[in-house]
C-alpha cells in the first residue's frame, strides 16, 4: 500500500470510531454511556487476545488457518479479500467465544494485554457518570487508541494472508516499522500502540508541534 493508502486507511479506522461513539452517545443516558464504551474496549482486547495464536498461524503455516476457523474456504486475489475475511473471522469468534463469557470476564476482572483490567478504569467511569468531562473524554480517547489498535492488528493480520511476513505487513498496512521482537501478543500490541498514538497524538521532536489527528468529540448533550 502507498503512503497516501495507509494515511487514509487510517483516517477512516478514526472515522468509524469516532461514529460509533456518537450513535452510543444517542443510545445511551450519560450514566451508562461511560460503561458501555469501557465494555466494548475490553470486549475487543479479549477477542484480539484469542484470535491471536490463528494469527501465528496465518505468518507461519496458514494453511489450516480457514479450517480451524471453520469459514469457507476460497481463493483470494485481493488484499481487500484477505481483509474482509480476517474480520469475518473476528466477527465470528468474537459472538461465539467470547461474548457469552463477556460478563464473566469482566466480573472477574481478568487482566488483558499490558495487565489492564477493567477495575483500572472504575473511578474514571465514576467520575464521567457524575459529570466529569475530562474523564469522560479519557475513556472515548481510550477507546479511539485501542480500538484503532485493534483494527490495524487485524488489517496487518489480513496482509500476512495476502503472503506478507511479518514485519513486510507491518509496513504494507502503516506505512511504517517498529523495531523489536515479535513472539508473543504483547509485542504486536505494543508495536501497534505505537503506531496508534503516534497518528492520534504525534508530535514533531524538532518543533514541538503536534501533527496528530486525534480531536475531542462535541460536549456531552
Amino acid at each position: 500500500m502507498k503512503e497516501k493508502e495507509t494515511i487514509l486507511m487510517q483516517d477512516q479506522i478514526l472515522s468509524k470510531n469516532c461514529n460509533a461513539l456518537l450513535e452510543w452517545r444517542k443510545q445511551f443516558s450519560r450514566k451508562e454511556y461511560p460503561q458501555h464504551v469501557v465494555r466494548k474496549m475490553f470486549y475487543d482486547f479479549y477477542t484480539d487476545q484469542e484470535l491471536w495464536p490463528f494469527i501465528v498461524d496465518i505468518f507461519n503455516d496458514m494453511s489450516d488457518v480457514r479450517t480451524l476457523l471453520n469459514l469457507r474456504i476460497c481463493e483470494h486475489i485481493e488484499y481487500i479479500d484477505e481483509v474482509n475475511f480476517l474480520f469475518e473471522a473476528r466477527k465470528k469468534l468474537k459472538t461465539e467465544k467470547i461474548l457469552p463469557r463477556l460478563d464473566a470476564l469482566l466480573n472477574e476482572n481478568i487482566p488483558v494485554v499490558n495487565n489492564i483490567r477493567f477495575s483500572d478504569y472504575s473511578q474514571m467511569i465514576e467520575n464521567a457518570i457524575n459529570g466529569n468531562d475530562s474523564d469522560l473524554e479519557k475513556i472515548e480517547y481510550h477507546f479511539m487508541f485501542y480500538k484503532m489498535t485493534s483494527d490495524l492488528i487485524s488489517f496487518w493480520a489480513a496482509a500476512g494472508i495476502y503472503g506478507k511476513k511479518w514485519d513486510d505487513a507491518m509496513f504494507f498496512v502503516t506505512g511504517m516499522l517498529v523495531g523489536g521482537k515479535i513472539e508473543t501478543f504483547e509485542d504486536v500490541f505494543m508495536k501497534f500502540s505505537k503506531i496508534s498514538g503516534l497518528y492520534l497524538a504525534g508530535i514533531n521532536t524538532t518543533t514541538g508541534k503536534n501533527f496528530g489527528k486525534y480531536k475531542p468529540l462535541p460536549p456531552f448533550k
